[in-house]
């Protein structure tokens, strides 16, 4: 069993309506995971509960995780929403729906969840099953309708900045929603990547191939 992550206590400040407040700073003191929207924080704590604040257009308001008072596995944040997969494998979204904040359209489907992906404004979830769930912004991946008979036995997830990319158990690579985009070309070519500096990524995999 791996260890678990190492506490950190976080200290805030700037603008109080979108984050810089600090009245909940009795409570990070034992945060092992933090993600931030555009105008809003979340934190998992040690208990495996999560604390946020901030905006609540942006992700702030946690009632409805509050209320299923499962553990939770993982936290991941597109620009105005949340999304936290679940001891259970099932997955739970707030803040912006417009960005991912509002998962009721596939709730069904989130089921089994292994992985969780973020971009800018949509999630990814991978199941044990191999099969990918997306919800969010159609325009950065939230809809892969048009790949979704493509997207079966998928080994793994990768969120590039506008889109998502998915590799297959048969080496294949699908990126959605296109995979004309240059930049998140290069973020998705390789199996693992390795956050550099700001949006940029290098790569890990010596031998990786170009998507497409």
């Amino acid at each position: 069993m791996p260890g678990r992550p190492a506490l950190h206590e976080v200290v805030t400040w700037g603008d109080p309506a979108f984050g810089g407040d600090a009245s909940l700073r009795s409570r990070l003191r034992s945060v092992e995971d933090i993600k931030a929207t555009s105008c809003a924080f979340a934190a998992v704590l040690e208990d495996s509960s999560v604390a946020a604040w901030g905006h609540p257009n942006g992700g702030s308001n946690i009632l409805a995780l509050r209320r299923s008072r499962l553990r939770v596995q993982l936290i991941e944040a597109t620009s105005g929403a949340f999304a936290a997969l679940l001891e259970d494998g099932s997955v739970l979204a707030w803040g912006d729906p417009d960005q991912g904040g509002d998962c009721r359209a596939v709730r069904k489907k989130l089921v089994n969840v292994r992985e969780l992906r973020a971009n800018s404004g949509a999630f990814a979830a991978l199941r044990r099953d191999g099969c990918v769930v997306a919800w969010g912004d159609h325009f950065t991946g939230g809809d892969p309708s048009h790949v979704m008979d493509e997207l079966r036995g998928v080994k793994q997830i990768l969120a590039g900045r506008y889109s998502f990319g998915a590799l297959l158990a048969d080496g294949r690579r699908i990126v959605w929603p296109s995979p004309s985009l240059a930049a998140d070309r290069a973020e998705l070519e390789i199996q693992s990547i390795k956050r550099s500096r700001g949006d940029s990524f290098a790569p890990m995999v010596p031998d990786a191939r170009p998507l497409g």
